[in-house]
């Protein structure tokens, strides 16, 4: 990082001894650590400096947790703009366990660090987590068979791969469907065969990757027209796909999670983003019975009317959200 991250702490005031104890050890270890008992100054405004400033500029949002602070009003409304900030990518939070206590269900699905013992092992392990240090190994050089085998993505004949990966590469955004594309136009555009489009489009569809339509009339080409679908951006994640869409799943369906009930123009309101994208997370969702979707007319550029958490999305968020 360039700057010092910016870190806000909460915590109960019963626990202030602990709070000034972290909130020290951090800004020795060149963190810039907020908190309330140095910021705030007689005759400042509580509000005004906590939501308006501590926790509107932090990077992380560090929740103490104890009995009393899981019991606290005041930290459960700091968590509750810190939750959004999260949803949104701005802010990270890390719950520190100083007693053993019950875990709000909000950040359940969060890895914590448990501080209630061997307090400097674990303000080391804090400390990389707030400055994203993985310590794992180099990567090493792929041996010499793999360097040279054909390069196709996720088992996919070459051509498939070429196929699906110009369709990734080539939507626009900016549209909220997805783009169809000719198949004879395609066929030329990547120097195929009549024969090497066909199989191609028939392997992706094969795997739920693309959607196609059939019209009388089009032969030497067994189709007319091919879409992709989401799971072609899933499965060309990191190689042909200008964003993450197994982010924008996590993020989607955290907001959902937290709301209960969201329409798409709500969700694009919290994550800012673009309708393509929600329409693709959102039918994943519900392909796979995460979530529970209405659909309406007149709802675009939304494919849905309103998507609506259930037991399957609160497990999902536990399990894959972290």
């Amino acid at each position: 990082m360039d700057e010092a991250p910016r870190v806000f702490i909460s915590y109960s005031h019963s626990d202030k001894s602990f709070a000034e104890k972290i909130a020290t050890i951090l800004r020795e270890n060149g963190v810039d650590a907020w908190w309330d008992k140095w910021e705030i100054l007689p005759g400042d405004s509580l509000i005004e400096k906590i939501f308006e400033e501590g926790l509107r500029n932090c990077d992380v949002f560090l929740i103490l947790l104890s009995k009393s602070s899981v019991k606290s009003n005041w930290v459960q409304n700091e968590l509750d703009v810190a939750m959004i900030k999260k949803i949104q990518g701005i802010t990270k939070i890390i719950p520190i366990i100083i007693e053993q206590c019950d875990i709000p269900s909000a950040v359940k699905p969060l890895r914590w660090i448990d501080m209630s013992s061997d307090f400097e092992n674990k303000a080391r392990e804090l400390l990389k987590s707030i400055f994203e240090i993985r310590e794992k190994p180099t990567l090493g050089v792929p041996p010499d068979f793999v360097a040279t085998r054909t390069e196709t993505i996720g088992g996919l004949s070459p051509e498939a791969t070429k196929l699906g990966e110009f369709m990734v590469k080539d939507n626009d955004d900016s549209r909220p469907f997805g783009k169809r594309y000719d198949v004879k136009e395609l066929s030329e555009l990547l120097e195929f065969t009549p024969q090497e489009i066909n199989d191609a489009i028939e392997e992706l569809e094969s795997h739920g990757l693309v959607k196609s339509l059939r019209f009388l009339g089009t032969q030497p080409f067994a189709y007319a027209q091919v879409e992709p679908t989401y799971a072609l951006y899933l499965h060309f994640r990191g190689v042909g796909t200008r964003y993450d869409p197994e982010n924008d799943i996590k993020i989607i369906v955290s907001a959902i999670e937290a709301r209960k009930e969201l329409s798409g123009q709500e969700i694009q309101e919290i994550t800012k983003l673009p309708p393509s994208r929600i329409n693709r997370a959102v039918s994943y969702l519900e392909d796979y019975g995460i979530i529970q979707v209405h659909k309406f007319l007149s709802t675009t550029p939304f494919s849905f009317g309103r998507a609506m958490a259930t037991r399957a999305t609160r497990k999902f968020v536990r399990d894959e959200c972290q």
